[in-house]
């Protein structure tokens, strides 16, 4: 574990860096992510969520191939188990 300890301009507590780690349970007032936002079984279209902070897309998979959708600023899709595109909100020519 490598640590590095600074002071945050916003309320002058120490800030820890870590390159990774494993937390069982975390109680988090305030969180803000600069990137992707995974579950640990994501595979893409397939399983899984991810979260994209940077574009604003959100996917949503059924954990066994039982459907997905999409979500993101023009609307979202739901996919059938198949992959076939069975519902469409917002900008429909997307």
């Amino acid at each position: 574990l490598h640590c590095r300890d600074t002071l945050s301009l916003h309320d002058a507590l120490p800030i820890l860096f870590m390159n990774s780690a494993v937390i069982r349970q975390a109680d988090i007032i305030n969180l803000i992510v600069t990137g992707v936002l995974k579950s640990g079984n994501y595979i893409a279209g397939t399983q899984g969520i991810r979260i994209d902070f940077v574009s604003g897309n959100f996917e949503i998979n059924g954990s066994s191939g039982g459907g997905r959708q999409t979500i993101n600023n023009a609307g979202g899709k739901v996919y059938d188990a198949g992959g076939v595109k069975r519902y469409q909100w917002g900008d429909l020519s997307v």
